[in-house]
């Protein structure tokens, strides 16, 4: 967003919260996975977009745009599949939250519908049909 490429931005970030959402989705306490996405977006996006107003009107009209060009990011965010790598920023995020170690707690969901949320997110996330 610095370099004001939006709308490149945009589907980073976008991709990113989908991500995040399908990474919480997979820790076994429901509160943990949420947080973490909330601290992420806290701490990453949310200076850049209040950087200056330039920025965040940049960031908002490519946001509308990216709403109103659904299919096509849809077909791209389809392409890119869901994640398909241990969410170890969560985890560490998570033990942290828990002041616990991997030993003493199975953080991730063991019955974890991989193909089933990453459906949902789609959906819901994207709108994508």
């Amino acid at each position: 967003m610095q370099a004001k490429q939006y709308k490149r931005a945009i589907e980073l970030y976008s991709l990113a919260g989908a991500y995040a959402a399908f990474d919480g989705e997979r820790i076994a306490d429901d509160k943990v996975g949420g947080a973490a996405n909330t601290v992420l977006i806290m701490r990453h996006v949310r200076p850049v977009i209040q950087s200056s107003d330039e920025v965040r009107d940049g960031f908002v009209a490519a946001m509308e745009a990216l709403s109103a060009e659904t299919g096509s990011y849809c077909d791209a965010v389809k392409k890119i599949g869901k994640p398909n790598y241990h969410p170890e920023y969560m985890i560490r995020h998570s033990l942290q939250y828990l002041r616990s170690n991997a030993e003493s707690y199975d953080l991730l969901k063991s019955n974890f519908d991989a193909d089933g949320t990453w459906s949902h997110i789609l959906a819901n996330f994207f709108h994508c049909p």
